[in-house]
């Protein structure tokens, strides 16, 4: 009997393991969309004047071989829904401010902020107003999104179809807004502002000055830092504990390019990785190429964007970086007390204007299963007054928003244009139009490089700009805005190389505001140690540069902790593992996690006792305190070093000791008593996300995500931002060489793949290359794109 049943148990665990598999298959199966043609069958596509031609790689990357522009603009337009459908969709209702509608109370926090931007009344006056070329090439690429919404029902992402849901066409409005969202997305300074401000209110302008944030510039040496000379000179007395926020972001990205005399094949090479927040499968990113008989360009282009964003043509290689140019300032708004729903510009009252919101949020919980938040937005002479919405203020003040974005969108984007250059000069004059303030690397097959700087930085009355300003009149304190020809910008420099990574870019003379929130120098640093000599480099040694861990403020401050941590015993093995190590962020190494939890909690150590619990977002804003604390440790003195609240008087020795104390009881409570089991890829691990979002691991890990070790650090060129607590958020969304003398390939690889859909082999097959640093390609020439063609499709009209 007992034999019996055992038998039948395991014949039904193996007929459940059958139908789970077959289930799988005709998931997997039925989720994938046509790649491939036969002799007598092609795709369909009205829109088009000629056939086209879609050749795939193994990895799933179609090359478009087109008879017009106009027509290989269709085609991407149309193969990207094919791949990125359901991702183009969440980032419609993301950039529209419903993303909430779909997700739930993980995408309020966007939606608001959407609404309170205004970014659909931006998008609506961006699209209305764009002007030829730009207008024709997006009018192409809508072409061929809607001919696939409104033909290719029958291979809609599988859950799409089950819902019977169609989704409406996409237009010019929703990618203008994602242009603007995305530029919102790279404003990172006005959080900085914010948290100035909160220092001020702690701690008075003289002291909070003091402890300010510090920009570099490494090449002339030249450094920068507030005063806050328009803040008020004294604390100001709070209602209540100063709010918390999310401390601004940062990111790590990196851009640099050789001119042909420092490369092996004569020709310049351009290598970049822009970090994003791109965890979540298949990643930001979709690559492809476009061919057509005059013209031919490899690259990525973002889901939902016509051209490429960086790339190769045949005459030109190009990448970017966030410039970190401070493109927005706070105000500080004088609300009438005599006129509710009014403020004040000198003795004149005028009214908010007040435009009412509605979040829609889904909620199984509620008698509809949606949640609906109504607020009003105000919004002033200078934008929307944010202290309602984003931000909380425990003083009650009315601070508003200005950003130049919204005040210069116009009549062409630039992006779309910059592939089509045929040399530096041009792709500068395609620069010029972007609004958003990014750096731009460029190379060309003529033996140039440049750098250029796009966006449109204010040139301020009063302030500058690193701390909320109070309105006082009626005069408007952006006067104008740098003009291209007097942003940062180089152009065949003789040392044979451009290059940047955040940080400061401008020089000691430069006249006026650029920046109060440029990135600390390490990486930046590091490139100069990498380019700046007199060696030849091939490709393969730029994908070494963009995928080295050496950790330059590691460097500069271990030598000076190891006298301390050596002269008390119970921080000599502490001392033992950060002497023994070589600096690089490695995932398997202790050392680099040992590091990274005791400069934090040697900031929380220096500014505790009279931040209180400001410290946390101090802490948590590198950017703010890196260069500062650099400072202060190598000058070895500093008021700041002793607690106030003892009564004695600590020293840089007595603060080492005890933050190197506190790394290693966090690291063993973390990761366990022994030290040789230590390793920085567990301290803080990098979350790959399915495109389903999921809080079960193993659900996640099914639908194609996972936990991985993390590799790299904020000071690293393999960057990865976030931190020892909460794991890594800012990845290199994409590694790109491309070597102008190599005629048949581009070294490149994202974190994810090229399609969005689940099961799909293409949706992370590019992953395991991504995490361990391995070099890929994608195909440029002919003949490289035909010997690695996979599957191929003809698109006929």
């Amino acid at each position: 009997m007992i034999k019996k049943l055992t038998i039948s148990f395991i014949t039904l665990i193996s007929i459940s393991i059958l139908i789970s598999f077959i289930a799988f298959l005709v998931l997997r199966t039925g989720n994938i969309p046509t790649r491939a043609g036969t002799v007598d069958k092609s795709i369909p596509l009205g829109v088009l004047d000629a056939p086209v031609t879609v050749k795939r790689d193994r990895y799933g990357v179609p090359y478009i071989y087109a008879q017009s522009l106009a027509d290989a603009i269709r085609a991407q337009g149309f193969v990207t829904a094919q791949d990125r459908l359901t991702q183009m969709l969440l980032t419609r209702e993301a950039v529209n401010g419903r993303l909430a509608e779909w997700v739930g109370p993980p995408g309020e926090g966007n939606d608001i902020s959407v609404r309170v931007l205004g970014i659909r009344q931006l998008a609506h006056r961006f699209a209305t107003g764009l002007k030829s070329p730009s207008r024709e090439m997006h009018e192409w690429y809508l072409e061929g999104v809607n001919a696939y919404i409104g033909t290719q029902e029958h291979e809609f992402p599988l859950a799409m179809r089950i819902s019977g849901t169609s989704p409406a066409p996409y237009t010019l409005e929703d990618i203008c807004a994602h242009y603007l969202l995305q530029a919102y997305d790279l404003t990172e300074n006005w959080r900085s502002e914010w948290l100035a401000q909160r220092l001020v209110d702690q701690l008075g302008r003289e002291k909070a000055a003091q402890i300010s944030l510090v920009s570099v510039n490494p090449d002339d040496g030249s450094r920068w830092a507030s005063d806050y000379a328009l803040a008020p000179r004294e604390p100001l007395l709070s209602m209540r504990e100063p709010p918390q926020i999310e401390a601004a972001p940062v990111g790590g990205s990196n851009s640099w390019a050789t001119s042909g005399r420092r490369s092996l094949r004569g020709a310049p090479i351009l290598a970049n990785d822009p970090h994003l927040d791109a965890r979540r499968l298949p990643g930001i990113w979709y690559p492809l190429g476009l061919i057509t008989p005059e013209w031919r360009a490899v690259g990525v282009a973002a889901a939902g964007w016509p051209g490429l964003a960086v790339g190769r043509s045949d005459s030109i290689a190009w990448g970017v970086t966030n410039s970190a140019a401070d493109t927005a300032d706070l105000f500080i708004e004088r609300d009438d007390p005599e006129k509710d729903g009014h403020y004040l510009e000198g003795e004149l009252s005028l009214p908010y204007e007040v435009v009412s919101e509605t979040v829609r949020v889904r909620d199984p919980g509620s008698l509809d299963g949606i949640r609906e938040r109504t607020f009003d937005v105000r919004r002033s002479r200078r934008g929307p007054v944010v202290s309602d919405t984003l931000i909380e203020d425990g003083h009650g003040r009315s601070l508003s928003l200005r950003w130049s974005v919204a005040e210069n969108v116009g009549g062409q984007v630039g992006v779309d244009r910059l592939m089509l250059a045929k040399n530096v000069t041009e792709a500068g004059e395609a620069i010029r139009d972007i609004v958003s303030a990014l750096n731009y690397n460029v190379a060309d097959t003529g033996g140039n490089i440049a750098h250029f700087t796009s966006g449109y930085i204010p040139v301020r009355l009063r302030g500058d700009g690193a701390i909320p300003l109070p309105v006082t009149g009626g005069e408007d304190n952006w006067t104008g805005f740098v003009p291209f020809e007097k942003a940062p910008s180089s152009m065949n420099p003789q040392r044979g190389w451009v290059g940047n990574a955040n940080h400061r870019t401008v020089s000691g003379r430069f006249d006026g505001i650029w920046s109060s929130y440029s990135a600390p120098s390490w990486r930046y640093r590091r490139i100069l140690e990498l380019l700046d000599n007199e060696r030849v480099f091939s490709a393969e040694d730029h994908w070494s540069a963009i995928t080295d861990t050496r950790n330059t403020l590691a460097r500069d401050l271990v030598p000076l902790f190891l006298p301390a941590l050596e002269a008390a015993p119970e921080t000599r093995e502490a001392a033992e593992m950060l002497g023994n190590w070589d600096y690089r962020d490695d995932a398997g190494k202790a050392a680099p996690a040992l590091f990274q939890l005791m400069i934090r909690a040697l900031v929380t150590r220096i500014f505790s006792d009279e931040l209180d619990m400001l410290v946390h977002s101090y802490q948590g804003s590198p950017y703010f305190w890196q260069e500062r604390v650099h400072s202060m440790l190598n000058s070895g003195k500093s008021d700041w070093f002793d607690d106030i609240n003892t009564p004695h008087t600590e020293g840089m020795d007595d603060l080492i000791r005890s933050a190197a104390l506190d790394a290693w009881r966090q690291l063993e409570m973390t990761l366990g008593g022994n030290p040789r089991d230590w390793r920085w890829g567990e301290i803080s691990r990098l979350r790959i996300s399915s495109p389903v979002p999921t809080g079960n691991r193993l659900l996640n890990r099914f639908l194609g995500g996972g936990d991985f070790p993390r590799t790299g650090s904020p000071e690293t060129l393999w960057g990865s931002y976030g931190s020892p607590s909460y794991g890594a958020w800012g990845i290199d969304s994409l590694r790109f060489v491309a070597d102008l003398g190599d005629p048949d390939k581009v070294l490149a690889v994202i974190p994810g793949g090229v399609s969005g859909r689940l099961f799909d082999p293409h949706l992370n097959d590019q992953l395991p290359l991504w995490l361990s640093g391995e070099i890929n390609y994608w195909w440029f020439s002919d003949e490289a794109i035909n010997a690695n063609a996979r599957k191929k499709v003809t698109l006929s009209p």
